[in-house]
C-alpha cells in the first residue's frame, strides 16, 4: 500500500516537474523570441533607412553635374519597379547572418513609397529651395548683398518704382510712349488752319483798303504785318526738325526695334523652344501639389535668381553647343522662339533705360533749357502755353528713347551703361537724337563701372514672378538634360519621400510568442518607416 502511494507521489512529481519544465521553456522561449524580434525590428529599421538612402543615392548624375540639383529619376513614374528595387535593398539586410547564425534574418513583404515630393511640386518652391541650397553651398550668403546692389535694391523708392513698373513691359508702341502726340498734332493743324484763314482774311481787308482809300497809314501796316509773318515762318522752319524727331521715333516703333537695336555683325537666333511635357505646361493642380512653406525669405529669393544667372545662357554668352540659345531671355519672356524672347528682354530693358533717362533729364538744368527752347521753336508761334508744355514732354520722351536705344546697342555689343546717368554720360544731343543712336557702340558712352547687359537681365529677373521663373527655368534644364537622357523629366525626379516596409520572420524559439503578441500568427511581422529628403531640414 505504501509502495503504491510512493509510486503515485513520484509520478505526480514527474508530471509536475514536466509541467514546470514546459512552462519554464515556454517562458524562456517567449523571452528569447521577444529579444530576437526586437533585434529583427532594429534590423528592419536599419534596413529601411539604408534602403531609402540607397534609393536616393542613385540621384540623376547629369542633373547634379550640370545644375547642382539632386533628384531620383523614376522613368515613367513607374513606382512598381522602384518598390521592387527598394525591396532588394531591404532584403540584403534581411539575409545578413550573425556569428551565431541567421537569428535576425527577415524577408521584406512590401515596400511602399508615400508622401513623395517631385522637383516640380509646390508651385516651384521645391526647385527654388534646391537651387538656393546649391548657391549657399558654393558661395554662401555673402552673395545676397551683391545681388541686392546690382538688382537696384539699394536705390531710392523712385528708382525702384521705375524698375518694377518698366521691367514687366514686353511691348513698346508709339501710343504707349507718346500719349499726347495725336492731340498735339491736331492742335497744330487747327492752329495752322486758323492762321491761314486769318492771313487770307487780312490780305482781303488790306486789298479793299488800298483800293478804296489808298491810305498811307494802311500801307505802313503792310511791312510790319509781313515782317511778323516772316518771323513766324522762320520759327516754324527751325522747330520742324524737332517735330520730325517725334515722327521719326514713332515710325521706328512701327517697324520694330529689334532689327535696329542689335549692332552690326550680331546674328539673331531663329531657333524655336522645344515643346511637349514641359514643366511650365503643367496644370495648376499639378504645380501646387504638396504645398509647404519653403524658400520665402528675401535672401533665398535673391540667391535663387543669382543661381539662374550663373547657370543660364543669354544673347551675350559664347560657345553654346545647341539651341535654344537665349535661356535667360526665355525666363523673362516665356515666348516660343529665341528671337521673340530676345525682343521681349530688349524691350523691357529699353523701357527701363527710357524711364531712367527721363528721370536723369529732370536733373540736368541745361538740358531742360534746351528742351524748352526746342518746344518754343516748334510750337511757340501758336501762343498756346499748354501746347508748349505738351511738346516739352513729348521731346523729353523722344530724346530719352533715342538715348535708350543707343544704350541698348552698347549693351548688346558688350559695353556698359550706368543705371543712373550723370550729364557727362549722355551720348546724344537733341539735334542728332533722330539717328545718332546708330553710331553707338561699346566704346561710345560706355563706362567700365557701369552695368552690363546681364546686369539689366538680372533686374528684369528680380521683378518677375517666382513661380513663372521657376517653371521656365525647369523647362530650360529639362530640354538640356534630355539631350543626354531621353527619359529625363523634371516631374519624374523625386526629391523627398517616406518609405514604409513590412517584413516577416519565422518564430524560431516560441510559436507562443506569435499567439500572445502578434494575434495568433506563427510568423512575426514588422512594419517600419523612414523619410529622406535632398533638402536640408525637410526630413519628412
Amino acid at each position: 500500500m505504501e509502495m503504491k502511494k510512493q509510486k503515485k507521489l513520484r509520478g505526480s512529481m514527474t508530471i509536475f516537474a514536466a509541467l514546470v519544465m514546459i512552462l519554464t521553456l515556454a517562458v524562456v522561449g517567449i523571452c528569447t523570441e521577444y529579444g530576437r524580434q526586437q533585434a529583427i525590428e532594429y534590423m528592419v529599421q536599419a534596413g529601411t533607412s539604408a534602403a531609402a538612402e540607397s534609393v536616393f543615392a542613385a540621384y540623376h548624375a547629369p542633373l547634379a553635374e550640370e545644375y547642382q540639383l539632386y533628384g531620383r529619376l523614376i522613368p515613367g513614374k513607374d513606382m512598381s519597379s522602384l518598390e521592387e528595387e527598394t525591396k532588394e535593398y531591404v532584403g540584403a539586410w534581411g539575409q545578413a547572418e550573425s556569428a551565431a547564425g541567421s537569428l535576425t534574418a527577415f524577408v521584406p513583404q512590401s515596400a511602399a513609397w508615400t508622401q513623395m515630393v517631385m522637383l516640380t511640386d509646390e508651385n516651384g518652391a521645391v526647385f527654388r529651395e534646391l537651387a538656393t541650397q546649391a548657391m549657399k553651398a558654393s558661395a554662401g550668403n555673402l552673395l545676397t548683398d551683391l545681388v541686392k546692389e546690382e538688382a537696384g535694391k539699394s536705390q531710392d523708392a523712385d528708382i525702384r518704382n521705375i524698375l518694377e513698373e518698366n521691367s514687366r513691359k514686353d511691348t513698346m508702341k508709339s501710343q504707349d510712349l507718346f500719349q499726347n502726340y495725336e492731340d498735339m498734332k491736331n492742335a497744330l493743324q487747327e492752329e495752322q488752319k486758323r492762321r491761314e484763314e486769318e492771313a487770307k482774311r487780312r490780305e482781303e481787308e488790306e486789298a479793299l483798303t488800298e483800293q478804296a482809300a489808298g491810305s498811307e497809314e494802311g500801307a505802313q501796316d503792310l511791312p510790319d504785318s509781313g515782317q511778323e509773318e516772316r518771323e513766324r515762318q522762320q520759327d516754324m522752319k527751325k522747330g520742324k526738325k524737332y517735330l520730325r524727331l517725334l515722327a521719326a521715333v514713332r515710325e521706328l516703333l512701327k517697324k520694330g526695334i529689334l532689327g535696329v537695336a542689335v549692332p552690326k555683325g550680331k546674328v539673331i537666333s531663329k531657333s524655336r523652344i522645344p515643346s511637349g511635357n514641359l514643366p511650365s505646361s503643367m496644370s495648376s493642380s499639378q504645380k501646387g501639389r504638396c504645398v509647404r512653406s519653403v524658400g520665402k525669405g528675401s535672401g533665398s529669393s535673391l540667391l535663387f535668381r543669382e543661381y539662374l544667372m550663373r547657370h543660364m545662357h543669354s544673347f551675350r554668352s559664347e560657345n553654346i553647343s545647341a539651341p535654344p540659345y537665349y535661356e535667360l531671355e526665355y525666363l523673362i519672356g516665356g515666348k516660343t522662339t529665341d528671337e521673340a524672347n530676345l525682343r521681349s528682354a530688349v524691350v523691357r530693358i529699353l523701357w527701363i533705360r527710357t524711364a531712367l533717362n527721363m528721370h536723369s533729364l529732370g536733373r540736368f538744368p541745361l538740358k531742360q533749357q534746351i528742351l524748352r527752347e526746342a518746344a518754343f521753336l516748334a510750337v511757340g508761334w501758336t501762343g498756346n502755353a499748354a501746347l508748349v508744355e505738351t511738346v516739352v514732354k513729348l521731346l523729353t520722351t523722344a530724346w530719352s528713347f533715342s538715348e535708350g536705344l543707343a544704350d541698348i546697342r552698347i549693351l548688346l555689343d558688350g559695353g556698359f551703361v550706368p543705371l543712373i546717368k550723370e550729364e557727362a554720360d549722355w551720348q546724344l544731343s537733341l539735334e542728332n537724337a533722330a539717328d545718332g543712336w546708330r553710331e553707338a557702340d561699346r566704346r561710345s558712352g560706355s563706362r567700365e563701372d557701369g552695368m552690363a547687359y546681364e546686369d539689366y537681365l538680372r533686374i528684369c529677373l528680380y521683378y518677375q514672378s517666382l513661380s513663372s521663373l521657376s517653371y521656365r527655368a525647369m523647362d530650360v534644364i529639362q530640354w538640356n538634360i534630355r539631350r543626354l537622357d531621353r527619359r529625363f523629366r523634371m516631374d519624374s525626379c523625386m526629391v523627398e519621400g517616406r518609405l514604409g516596409v513590412t517584413a516577416s520572420s519565422r518564430l524560431l524559439f516560441s510559436p507562443l510568442y506569435g499567439f500572445l503578441v502578434k494575434g495568433g500568427k506563427k510568423t512575426g511581422f514588422v512594419r517600419k518607416s523612414t523619410g529622406f529628403s535632398y533638402i536640408a531640414e525637410r526630413i519628412p
